[in-house]
């Protein structure tokens, strides 16, 4: 799972992009782990708002991003 974090940090063709671990969640809470809401808010993220609005909004863009394809 540290792998699939870290792989988050690269850009998608230069620019900022979604983070695929965001589909990632447990089985017994059905959300991500705290590492992926740590990683959101550290370089290069900087994702904001709670946990909850932050999983949300991360779900909606990639669907925005990867519907396109």
């Amino acid at each position: 799972m540290p792998y699939l974090l870290e792989d988050c940090t690269r850009l998608h063709g230069g620019k900022e992009a979604p983070m695929l671990s965001a589909v990632v969640v447990r089985k017994d809470t059905g959300k991500p782990s705290g590492g992926f809401f740590k990683l959101a808010r550290q370089k290069p993220f900087l994702r904001p708002g709670g946990d909850d609005a932050l999983w949300v909004a991360e779900l909606a863009w990639l669907e925005r991003e990867y519907d396109a394809v």
